[in-house]
This record gives structure tokens, sequence and C-alpha cells, in this order.
């Protein structure tokens, strides 16, 4: 096993700097893309390799799914709606208010995959649960909230500093001195990128890909990351060279993470106990979704955005644990 996690470790390493290379090189049409063709294969993997894991719930794992599943459903629905249909509609005023609280469902979420690490018990769950409803009454006017977990947790919480912290306790665990390399070539190689200078020359906005960054509002996560690092303000340009690098971090941290996980496939073995049926309706949900972005990436893109949440909410209760594994100094 040592020298499989030293080969995987190297890996990484290598494929830290291909992200790199290619948010540097690519970074709009990268970002597009990986989320239609990896983030999915990702999305759908992963929520099969958790429920084989009990999903790291303490409790009863199939009310975590169903759980998780209503909330996404709440929280995608208005969105889909938005998507598709007219603000004519009779009821829109009342849909656009309704989801300016769906990342109560989010927070929600957090709150009981943190208590159960404590309790399992519905009594203790559902008290928790109501307190953290009421919180968030006092939260609804706070950007701050929404920003961080509407925006922040299923994106650079998840995607880029969870990768880090899984990263880091696999080379604790192994000792692997290529484990240390790649977790400092994933942090220093984006603070790298903000130094290189913009070749705008790499860089063509008149492309399909630049259009569905613009009309699926990609910019809004870049955007928001140089807001919070007094970078810029709320307004993005592709004139702007401080956006770009934005776009290229964004890129980098979607595309390694999910080139990370395909690359753990012999360590944490998420492959084993796939079946023929389970692969085969895989790749059924794989190549539909596929489809959907080929139609339509607006709507491929709001599928997408379901099934990447539910991942997100599926692995809380892993997420919460690897805290407090930190916190207590010990290894998973």
């Amino acid at each position: 096993m040592g020298s499989i996690i030293s080969k995987v470790d190297r890996l990484n390493v290598f494929l830290v700097f291909l992200s790199a290379a290619l948010a540097y090189l690519f970074p709009i049409r990268l970002l597009v893309l990986v989320f239609a063709i990896l983030g999915p294969l990702h999305y759908f993997t992963e929520i099969h390799w958790l429920d084989k894991k009990g999903f790291f719930y303490r409790g009863d794992s199939k009310k975590w799914f169903w759980f998780a599943l209503i909330c996404c459903f709440l929280v995608v629905s208005p969105k889909l709606i938005f998507a598709f249909f007219s603000d004519q509609l009779p009821f829109y005023k009342v849909l656009e208010a309704y989801n300016s609280w769906t990342n109560t469902f989010i927070f929600l979420a957090i709150v009981i995959a943190v208590i159960q690490l404590f309790s399992t018990s519905i009594r203790y769950l559902i008290c928790f649960g109501i307190l953290s409803i009421f919180a968030t009454f006092l939260f609804q006017g706070s950007k701050l909230y929404h920003d961080f977990i509407g925006l922040f947790v299923p994106t650079v919480i998840h995607v880029y500093l969870f990768t880090l912290l899984f990263m880091y306790f696999g080379a604790k665990s192994a000792k692997s001195q290529w484990g240390y390399i790649a977790i400092v070539s994933a942090i220093g190689l984006p603070i790298l990128l903000f130094t290189i200078p913009v070749d705008y020359s790499l860089i063509n906005t008149d492309t399909l890909q630049s259009s569905i960054y613009v009309e699926e509002k990609f910019y809004i996560t870049p955007t928001v990351i140089g807001y919070y690092l007094g970078l810029t303000d709320l307004t993005f340009s592709f004139e702007s060279a401080i956006h770009i690098k934005l776009i290229m971090f964004v890129a980098f941290m979607y595309t390694y993470h999910y080139l990370n996980w395909f690359s753990k496939t012999t360590i944490i073995q998420w492959h084993k106990g796939m079946s023929y049926t389970s692969v085969s309706l895989l790749c059924c949900a794989w190549f539909i979704l596929m489809g959907l972005f080929y139609y339509d990436y607006s709507l491929g893109f709001v599928v997408a955005l379901f099934f990447s949440l539910l991942h997100v909410i599926l692995e809380l209760p892993l997420n919460a644990k690897t805290i407090k594994f930190l916190i207590q100094k010990k290894t998973p």
C-alpha cells in the first residue's frame, strides 16, 4: 500500500501542475468544460461511494440521504423555474422571496451534520434543527451569511479547502513526502498565477464558452472571492487582469478537485462494490446529463447543480468528522 500511495501522491503533484497550466492557458474554457464533463462523473461516483460508507453518518444513513435529497430539491427548484419560465408568472414574486431563504436548508444540513457527531437522538437533532432555522432569521439580512453558506460552502470550502484538508490527512497518515509536496504545490501555484502577467492573447472572449460563462453566472464565484480579498468590487470585466486571475484560480480548484478524486481510486477504493448494474446506471446518468449540456447548457447546468449540491450535503458528515479529528490532532 505504501508504494501505491507514493505513486498516487507523485501523480497528484503532476495533476496540480497540469491543472494550474490549463487554468492559465484556458481559464474560461476550462471552467465551463470541466464543470460539465468531469463534474457530473465526480458527483455520481462520490455519491455511490458515500452510500457504501453509510455517508459517514452516525445514525440512519437512509434518513440522512432523504434529508439531503429534500434539502437539495428545496434549494434548486426555484432556480430551475427561474431558468426556464417567464418572470411574468403570477407566483414569480413569491418564488423570488422564497429563493432568498433557500440557504436556510444548507445551513440546517451543516448544523445536523455537526450535531450528529455528538448525538443521533431524533429529539436532539430536531431541537437543534429548529434552533438553526430560527437563527437564519437573524442572519437573513447578512451578506456574509448568504455568501458563506450559499456560495463558499459548495465552492471554495468544499472544492478547495476540504481537498487540501483530505490531502493533509492522507500525507500525515502515510508520512508521505510527495503528499506534502502536492499540498504545497496546490497552495503555491494559485498564488503564483496571481503574480504572472495575464496574456490576453490566450483569452478569447468571443467564444461560446465565454457566453456560457456570463449566462450561467460563473463570474459570481471569482468576483465574490475577489471582493472579500479586497482585490475587486462586485462587478466583473473580461478586461480586468484581476478578474481573469480569479477565473484562473476557480478553474484550477475545480479541475484539480475532480482530478484528485479520480486519482485516489486505488487508495480509497471508491470503485469497489460497484456492480454491473450500478456502473451501467451511473454511465447512463452521466451520458444523459452530457446530452442535456449539449442540448441546452442552461438545462444541464441546473440539473448538474442539483447533483453537485447533493454530493456536497451528503459529504458534510465526513467533513465534520474530519474537522473533529483535526481538532483532536488525530488521523481518521
